[in-house]
Protein backbone atom coordinates (compact mmCIF):
# COMPACT_ATOMS: atom_id res chain seq x y z
CA UNK A 1 0.00 0.00 0.00
CA UNK A 2 3.26 2.06 0.66
CA UNK A 3 4.25 2.04 -3.38
CA UNK A 4 7.63 2.34 -4.46
CA UNK A 5 9.70 5.52 -2.38
CA UNK A 6 13.49 5.66 -2.15
CA UNK A 7 13.27 6.49 1.44
CA UNK A 8 12.15 2.66 2.13
CA UNK A 9 12.45 -0.78 1.58
CA UNK A 10 10.67 -2.36 -0.82
CA UNK A 11 8.61 -5.27 -0.40
CA UNK A 12 10.31 -8.18 -3.26
CA UNK A 13 7.18 -10.93 -3.01
CA UNK A 14 4.68 -12.05 -0.12
CA UNK A 15 5.66 -16.01 1.03
CA UNK A 16 3.15 -18.38 0.54
CA UNK A 17 2.01 -21.42 2.61
CA UNK A 18 3.82 -20.00 5.35
CA UNK A 19 2.27 -22.15 9.13
CA UNK A 20 -1.16 -21.22 10.57
CA UNK A 21 -1.71 -18.67 7.96
CA UNK A 22 0.80 -15.65 8.98
CA UNK A 23 2.27 -13.21 6.88
CA UNK A 24 5.43 -12.99 5.86
CA UNK A 25 7.23 -11.04 3.35
CA UNK A 26 10.42 -11.23 1.13
CA UNK A 27 13.11 -8.39 2.32
CA UNK A 28 15.97 -6.68 0.24
CA UNK A 29 19.33 -6.99 1.69
CA UNK A 30 20.15 -4.03 3.65
CA UNK A 31 23.68 -3.13 2.74
CA UNK A 32 26.00 -3.47 5.76
CA UNK A 33 27.18 0.47 5.29
CA UNK A 34 23.52 1.03 6.59
CA UNK A 35 23.41 1.53 10.61
CA UNK A 36 20.43 2.28 12.70
CA UNK A 37 20.20 5.85 13.13
CA UNK A 38 19.57 5.49 17.07
CA UNK A 39 18.76 3.36 19.49
CA UNK A 40 15.13 2.40 21.63
CA UNK A 41 14.13 4.02 24.68
CA UNK A 42 15.30 2.86 28.05
CA UNK A 43 13.94 3.30 31.74
CA UNK A 44 15.93 6.59 32.02
CA UNK A 45 14.28 8.14 28.73
CA UNK A 46 11.36 6.31 28.55
CA UNK A 47 10.11 8.06 25.44
CA UNK A 48 12.96 8.94 23.86
CA UNK A 49 15.58 6.78 21.62
CA UNK A 50 19.23 6.86 23.02
CA UNK A 51 22.16 8.09 20.76
CA UNK A 52 25.65 6.85 21.38
CA UNK A 53 27.98 9.68 23.84
CA UNK A 54 30.41 10.21 20.31
CA UNK A 55 27.34 10.34 17.55
CA UNK A 56 27.26 13.62 15.85
CA UNK A 57 25.92 14.50 12.39
CA UNK A 58 27.25 16.86 9.95
CA UNK A 59 24.70 20.29 9.42
CA UNK A 60 24.08 19.19 6.14
CA UNK A 61 24.01 15.09 6.55
CA UNK A 62 21.40 15.62 9.62
CA UNK A 63 19.30 18.44 7.32
CA UNK A 64 19.06 15.44 4.13
CA UNK A 65 18.56 12.67 6.71
CA UNK A 66 15.31 14.67 7.93
CA UNK A 67 14.11 15.70 4.57
CA UNK A 68 14.59 12.56 3.48
CA UNK A 69 11.81 11.83 6.46
CA UNK A 70 9.44 14.21 5.34
CA UNK A 71 9.38 13.17 2.00
CA UNK A 72 8.70 9.06 2.81
CA UNK A 73 6.20 10.50 5.77
CA UNK A 74 4.37 12.62 2.76
CA UNK A 75 4.10 9.71 0.47
CA UNK A 76 2.99 7.35 3.09
CA UNK A 77 0.47 9.95 4.46
CA UNK A 78 -0.64 10.69 0.37
CA UNK A 79 -0.88 7.06 0.07
CA UNK A 80 -3.62 6.88 3.02
CA UNK A 81 -1.26 5.59 5.60
CA UNK A 82 0.43 6.25 8.64
CA UNK A 83 3.39 4.57 10.02
CA UNK A 84 2.67 5.15 13.25
CA UNK A 85 6.64 4.70 14.93
CA UNK A 86 8.38 7.19 13.59
CA UNK A 87 11.56 6.91 16.15
CA UNK A 88 15.34 6.67 15.36
CA UNK A 89 15.62 3.22 16.30
CA UNK A 90 13.15 2.44 12.85
CA UNK A 91 15.37 4.02 10.63
CA UNK A 92 18.46 3.24 9.22
CA UNK A 93 21.28 5.46 7.56
CA UNK A 94 24.14 4.88 5.09
CA UNK A 95 26.63 7.41 6.77
CA UNK A 96 29.28 6.60 4.95
CA UNK A 97 28.83 9.12 2.29
CA UNK A 98 29.17 12.15 4.97
CA UNK A 99 27.51 15.52 4.75
CA UNK A 100 24.96 12.98 1.57
CA UNK A 101 23.60 10.14 3.80
CA UNK A 102 20.99 7.68 2.76
CA UNK A 103 18.29 7.42 4.69
CA UNK A 104 15.34 4.48 5.08
CA UNK A 105 12.30 4.30 7.03
CA UNK A 106 11.78 0.65 8.35
CA UNK A 107 9.26 -1.00 10.91
CA UNK A 108 6.21 -0.20 9.41
CA UNK A 109 4.63 -2.69 12.80
CA UNK A 110 2.46 -0.30 14.01
CA UNK A 111 1.43 1.22 10.83
CA UNK A 112 -2.38 2.09 9.94
CA UNK A 113 -4.53 2.50 7.10
CA UNK A 114 -6.06 5.84 7.12
CA UNK A 115 -8.95 4.99 4.80
CA UNK A 116 -11.72 4.94 7.27
CA UNK A 117 -10.86 8.00 8.80
CA UNK A 118 -12.38 11.74 7.95
CA UNK A 119 -10.01 14.35 6.15
CA UNK A 120 -10.04 15.89 9.21
CA UNK A 121 -9.17 12.70 11.36
CA UNK A 122 -6.43 12.04 8.94
CA UNK A 123 -4.81 15.52 9.15
CA UNK A 124 -4.93 15.12 12.68
CA UNK A 125 -3.10 11.77 12.62
CA UNK A 126 -0.43 13.31 10.28
CA UNK A 127 0.03 16.03 13.16
CA UNK A 128 0.51 13.35 15.49
CA UNK A 129 3.50 11.89 13.62
CA UNK A 130 4.64 15.17 12.60
CA UNK A 131 5.37 15.79 16.53
CA UNK A 132 7.65 12.40 16.49
CA UNK A 133 9.30 13.89 13.71
CA UNK A 134 9.80 17.50 15.44
CA UNK A 135 11.54 14.54 18.69
CA UNK A 136 14.04 13.60 15.96
CA UNK A 137 14.75 17.02 14.48
CA UNK A 138 15.45 18.14 17.82
CA UNK A 139 17.50 14.86 19.10
CA UNK A 140 19.67 15.94 15.65
CA UNK A 141 19.97 19.13 16.07
CA UNK A 142 21.63 18.58 19.52
CA UNK A 143 24.46 16.44 17.54
CA UNK A 144 25.54 18.48 14.88
CA UNK A 145 29.31 18.80 14.45
CA UNK A 146 31.53 21.06 11.69
CA UNK A 147 30.89 23.98 10.05
CA UNK A 148 27.72 25.93 10.53
CA UNK A 149 26.41 23.84 13.37
CA UNK A 150 25.16 26.59 15.46
CA UNK A 151 22.92 28.06 12.79
CA UNK A 152 21.77 24.81 11.63
CA UNK A 153 21.15 24.12 14.95
CA UNK A 154 19.01 27.00 16.02
CA UNK A 155 17.10 26.52 12.80
CA UNK A 156 16.46 23.16 13.03
CA UNK A 157 15.49 24.02 16.94
CA UNK A 158 12.70 26.72 15.48
CA UNK A 159 11.45 23.71 13.87
CA UNK A 160 11.52 21.23 15.73
CA UNK A 161 9.14 23.73 17.98
CA UNK A 162 6.54 24.48 15.10
CA UNK A 163 6.56 20.32 14.89
CA UNK A 164 5.97 19.54 18.70
CA UNK A 165 3.71 23.29 19.26
CA UNK A 166 0.59 22.05 21.68
CA UNK A 167 -1.62 23.16 19.60
CA UNK A 168 -1.81 20.36 17.23
CA UNK A 169 -3.26 22.04 14.56
CA UNK A 170 -0.85 24.85 14.11
CA UNK A 171 1.60 22.20 13.42
CA UNK A 172 3.10 21.99 9.73
CA UNK A 173 2.38 19.12 7.62
CA UNK A 174 5.00 16.81 5.99
CA UNK A 175 5.14 18.74 2.93
CA UNK A 176 5.57 21.80 4.34
CA UNK A 177 8.29 20.27 6.30
CA UNK A 178 9.59 18.95 3.49
CA UNK A 179 9.80 22.37 1.72
CA UNK A 180 11.48 23.84 4.86
CA UNK A 181 14.10 21.68 5.02
CA UNK A 182 14.72 21.47 1.23
CA UNK A 183 15.46 25.34 1.52
CA UNK A 184 17.77 24.45 4.21
CA UNK A 185 19.73 22.17 1.99
CA UNK A 186 19.80 24.51 -0.63
CA UNK A 187 20.98 27.55 1.73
Amino acid sequence: KIGKHANTVELLAKVQGVPNGRLAVLLPLIPPSYETLGNPPNFDTCTRDNYSEQQTFHPQGAIRILRSLADISTHIHANGLSHGDLYAHNILVDLSIGDKPLTKLTDFGAASVLSRLTAEQAHLIERIEVRAMGCLIEELGQRLEGEGSAGVAAKLEALAAACTAVDTLSRPSFATLRSSLESLIEE
